[in-house]
């Protein structure tokens, strides 16, 4: 499905701006959050509720190595002043393939288009009050399960 053409953009090439900056285990990828981001991630129960929040939980795991990003789908609506993209990306590190899917809110703040709502969920994943929890068999999976917050 095609982004919808009233999608400003500044907002594609922030999203890719961040997706790259994350390839790269860079932490300006947290300058592509917006102050009081809410974040829910895979292995989180309670939301992160803020970029520092956020930082302190996520910059040792992001910055350990590189990855790769590939975006599988990407479709988005603008709603008023808001932009939701949603997209599916298969992230791939030492050879492991994580299938990502993200609901991503984008406001502007300080003229400047900043990710304010976050939901990444593993494709496939079992849902619940449990949440998803991967059973360890190899280091490199490990590594990566990570990345993404379920290894155990």
């Amino acid at each position: 499905m095609p982004l919808d053409p009233k999608i400003p953009s500044e907002v594609t090439k922030t999203n890719q701006d961040a997706l790259h900056a994350y390839e790269q285990g860079d932490r300006s990828f947290f300058d592509y959050l917006s102050a009081n981001v809410t974040v829910y991630s895979v292995s989180g129960h309670a939301p992160f509720i803020g970029r520092e929040a956020y930082r302190k939980y996520f910059e040792p795991t992001l910055t350990k190595g590189k990855r790769s990003v590939k975006i599988d789908s990407v479709d988005g609506k603008q709603l008023g002043d808001r932009v939701l993209l949603m997209q599916q990306l298969t992230i791939s590190e030492e050879g492991v393939q994580i299938p990502v899917r993200q609901s991503i809110v984008y406001v502007q703040e300080n003229g400047k288009w900043r990710a304010d709502h976050i939901h990444t969920a593993l494709i496939g994943a079992k849902s619940g009050r449990e949440g998803f929890v991967a059973t360890v068999v190899n280091e490199r999976i490990a590594t990566v399960a990570a990345v993404v917050g379920v290894a155990q």
